[in-house]
């Protein structure tokens, strides 16, 4: 059997593409881009800036182990399966965010004009955030990366600071659901074309 030699071409990083944005939320329902470069749909948001902390994503399986009448394990079975992702976003001033992360219902803006100041009013209560689809763009040297998460909700946001020194921040933890095809998320990666 030819084995393949390791490869330092395939060791990547997730830096953020850069030009238009790279966190996005649209409804669910909405087409989803068919590969890493596709456009989104018109319905997507941006989401504006993040920290320098990323995006984290952690898929859990819980499983159970069954053992024989001699304590051997002879069987794990999976109960369920979710994914969890983590990111801080630190444009708390973005009316489009605030609606994700409180409710469109709980958060009210005034745009400021050249005559009158803007205002925005959150209200903290127990409204059920929506469900929707976010999108993440990626883009380093080796690949062009999109995960995306069809039918997700922010179901907790961290401790927010006010202080000087740091930056107001929302450290939002998203969970997945199925979408009608039984997918969590889609990775959609792209490679660039091989140097002739």
């Amino acid at each position: 059997m030819a084995i393949v030699p390791n490869n330092t071409g395939n060791i990547d990083v997730g830096r953020p593409a850069k030009v238009g944005g790279y966190a996005f939320w649209a409804p669910v329902g909405t087409p989803l881009p068919a590969n890493a470069t596709a456009d989104l749909d018109e319905k997507f948001v941006n989401l504006g800036y993040v920290s320098k902390d990323g995006l984290s994503w952690a898929p859990e399986r819980n499983t159970t182990d069954h053992q024989d009448w001699g304590g051997d394990t002879v069987e794990t079975t999976q109960e369920s399966y979710g994914e969890t992702w983590t990111i801080t976003f630190i444009e708390s001033l973005r009316g489009d965010l605030l609606k994700i992360l409180f409710g469109p219902e709980n958060v009210t803006i005034e745009e400021p004009t050249a005559v009158k100041e803007g205002s925005i009013e959150i209200k903290g209560n127990s409204v059920e955030l929506p469900d929707g689809i976010f999108a993440f763009l990626m883009k380093s040297r080796k690949s062009t990366r999109r995960p995306i998460l069809p039918n997700a909700r922010v179901t907790a946001i961290g401790e927010v600071k006010f202080t000087p020194n740091d930056l107001i921040s929302y450290q939002a933890t998203i969970k997945t659901k199925p979408d009608t095809a039984g997918q969590h998320s889609y990775q959609k990666i792209g490679i660039p074309k091989r140097s002739a």
